[in-house]
C-alpha cells in the first residue's frame, strides 16, 4: 500500500514539472539556451592571448574549435560566438 502511494506522488511530480516546463517554454524561455551574460550594448574585450589563439584557429581553418573556446572563456550563446569568429574571419582575410 504504501509504494502505491509513493507511486502516485511520483508521477504527479512529474507531471507538475512537465506542466511547469512547458509554461516556460510558452512565455519564450528556452532552458537549453545558453544566456549572454553581457547586454548588447557592451563590447567584446579579448585578451591579446585568446584573440591570437582564435586567429591561430580560423587560419587552420578551425571555426568550430575557435567558436567553442570563445564560448568557454566569454560564456556566449552559440549564435553569438559564431557570428563573432565569422566576424573576426572577416576582418582579418
Amino acid at each position: 500500500m504504501e509504494t502505491i502511494y509513493l507511486l502516485i506522488i511520483t508521477l504527479l511530480l512529474i507531471i507538475i514539472l512537465l506542466l511547469l516546463r512547458s509554461k516556460s517554454r510558452e512565455n519564450g524561455a528556452d532552458p537549453y539556451r545558453r544566456q549572454d551574460l553581457r547586454t548588447n550594448s557592451e563590447p567584446l574585450e579579448l585578451s591579446p592571448e585568446l584573440q591570437a589563439r582564435l586567429l591561430n584557429l580560423i587560419a587552420e581553418e578551425k571555426k568550430i574549435k575557435a567558436i567553442k573556446e570563445l564560448r568557454v572563456a566569454t560564456h556566449l550563446s552559440l549564435k553569438d560566438a559564431k557570428d563573432f569568429i565569422d566576424n573576426m574571419e572577416k576582418q582579418y582575410k
